[in-house]
């Protein structure tokens, strides 16, 4: 193990730990707040983006390129999810209904179009 794959290994510790935290709030709800479910959706995402960077940091060099390939989708779910959290906390205001949908949707759109 090298010296980044621990320092991954302790951040996917802790990104495990929260994001366990909020599915158990999540699931602990009968009906639970937009907001919440999306801070979930972000921390598990978050959790398997960083569980990708240890597979890279630990793997030999051959198996590297599947856990790269990973990573893009895997924070770009992550960072759909804290875009929709931050216009769902507290509550999604009904002026903002229409950005909250349109907002993401131009953005991915711009990201897909940066790679050409």
């Amino acid at each position: 193990m090298t010296p980044a794959a621990l320092s991954y290994l302790t951040q996917l510790i802790l990104a495990a730990l929260i994001g366990g935290y909020f599915v158990f709030l999540v699931r602990r709800h009968t009906d639970p707040p937009p907001h919440l479910r999306w801070l979930a959706r972000f921390f598990v995402g978050l959790t398997a983006f960083i569980a990708a960077l240890f597979w890279e940091a630990a793997a030999l060099f051959a198996l590297r390129l599947f856990a790269v390939f990973l990573q893009v989708p895997l924070l770009a779910w992550a960072w759909l999810c804290v875009l929709q959290f931050a216009y769902h906390f507290p509550v999604l205001s009904p002026t903002w209904r229409r950005e909250a949908h349109t907002g993401p949707t131009t953005c991915c759109c711009c990201s897909c179009y940066g790679r050409r």
